[in-house]
C-alpha cells in the first residue's frame, strides 16, 4: 500500500473527528453543537501530535495541528507559540526515525523544515540554520534511494531555499529523481532541456508513468520537432499515455490516426471513445465520425448525442449537426 503524504494522514484524523469522514453520519445538530465539537477535535489532534504511535503518522498530525494554529482555521484560534511548538515536535520525531535509518523519514523531515512556520515578527535570520538542516536531510533521503529526496533537492536549489541558485545542480537532482522514477522531475528536468534532450526526457517521464510527458513526446514525434517525424512512435506514446488517462494524448492520437489504414482507424475509435467515456466531447464527435465512416449509424447516433450531454460542450453543435444529417438520410430512406 501506498504511504500517504505529510497530511493526508493528519488531514483524514481532522476529518473523522468532525464527523464528515465516515460512513456512518450522525443526524444534523444546530449550529450551537459547533464549537464544542470543534473544541473535541482541537483536543483530539493536539493528543494524537503528543502521543500518536509511528513517526509519519505523528508527524503529520503535528504538521497538521501546526497549520492550522499558525493561520487560525476551522474554529481553531491562531496561536502563533502552539504552532512553533507543534512543528518543532514534528520535525523532531522526523529527524529521530531518520537517524534511526529510515530513509523515507529523511525526506519527510527535510520537507517539514522546508514549511517552517514561523511567529510573527521573527527575524528572516532565524530560517538560516532551519535551511541547512533542510539541506542535510534531504541529501541523506536522496542519496539512501528515496526519489522525492533528490527531487527535493532539485526544488532548494532551483529556488534557493537556504542556498544560492545553481540551475545545473538542481538539474542533476531532477535527473536523479526521474531515474527513479519521479515523474514531476523528469517533467521539471524536460522543462529545463532543450532540443533531443528535452525530448528524451519527456520520454523518460512518459516511462515513469507521466500521461502528459507521453503526450509531449508524442507531438515532437509527430511533428518533427527537434527528432525525426515517426507516426509510428508518436502513436504508440500517445496509446500510452491514453492508457495512463490523459485525455489529451487520447485525443490527439485518435485525430492522427483516423484517416489511417483499418488497423489505424480502429486504434483512433479506441482512443476517442476512450476520451469520450471521459468526458471530453471531442472525442465524442470523432468517435461519431469514425463509426459512421464504418457504417454503424446507430452507434454513431448515439456518441453524437453524448457530444452534447457534458458541462463542457465545445464540439456539440458540430455533432448535433451531424446527428441531424443521419436522422435525415435515415427519413429520406425509410421513404
Amino acid at each position: 500500500m501506498n504511504k500517504p503524504t505529510l497530511f493526508a494522514l493528519g488531514s483524514l484524523s481532522m476529518s473523522l473527528a468532525l464527523g464528515c469522514g465516515g460512513a456512518e453520519r450522525p443526524a444534523a445538530r444546530s449550529s450551537m453543537d459547533e464549537p464544542a465539537k470543534v473544541s473535541r477535535a482541537f483536543g483530539h489532534l493536539v493528543a494524537a501530535c503528543n502521543n500518536a504511535r509511528g513517526a509519519h503518522e505523528r508527524a503529520s498530525l503535528c504538521l497538521l495541528l501546526a497549520d492550522y494554529a499558525h493561520r487560525g482555521v476551522h474554529g481553531i484560534p491562531r496561536d502563533p507559540a502552539l504552532a512553533l511548538d507543534a512543528w518543532e515536535k514534528a520535525v523532531d520525531v522526523l529527524q529521530a526515525s531518520c537517524e534511526d535509518g529510515n530513509v523515507l523519514d529523511c525526506t519527510r523531515a527535510a520537507a517539514a523544515i522546508g514549511m517552517f512556520v514561523r511567529p510573527k515578527g521573527d527575524p528572516e535570520g532565524a530560517r538560516v540554520e532551519p535551511a541547512r538542516w533542510m539541506v542535510r536531510y534531504a541529501e541523506a533521503g536522496c542519496s539512501g534511494g528515496d526519489a522525492a529526496g533528490c527531487a527535493r533537492l532539485g526544488v532548494i536549489y532551483e529556488r534557493a531555499q537556504g542556498v544560492s541558485t545553481d540551475q545545473a545542480r538542481a538539474d542533476d537532482y531532477y535527473d536523479q529523481a526521474c531515474e527513479k522514477g519521479h515523474k514531476p522531475s523528469c517533467l521539471r528536468l524536460a522543462e529545463n532541456q532543450e532540443g533531443k534532450r528535452a525530448v528524451a526526457t519527456y520520454e523518460r517521464a512518459c516511462a515513469a508513468g507521466s500521461g502528459f510527458g507521453c503526450a509531449a513526446a508524442g507531438q515532437h514525434h509527430a511533428r518533427g520537432v527537434f527528432v525525426e517525424v515517426s507516426r509510428a512512435r508518436a502513436a504508440a506514446l500517445f496509446e500510452r499515455g491514453c492508457s495512463l488517462r490523459d485525455m489529451a494524448a487520447c485525443l490527439i492520437g485518435a485525430e492522427l490516426l483516423v484517416n489511417g489504414d483499418a488497423g489505424e482507424v480502429k486504434r483512433a475509435l479506441a482512443l476517442s471513445a476512450t476520451s469520450c467515456n471521459e468526458g471530453i466531447p471531442e472525442g465524442c464527435l470523432l468517435a461519431g465520425m469514425v463509426l459512421e465512416r464504418r457504417g454503424d449509424k446507430e452507434s454513431a447516433k448515439e456518441v453524437y448525442a453524448r457530444a452534447c450531454t457534458f458541462p463542457e460542450a465545445s464540439a456539440c453543435g458540430q455533432a448535433a449537426a451531424r446527428l441531424r444529417s443521419l436522422s435525415q438520410k435515415a427519413l429520406v430512406k425509410s421513404r
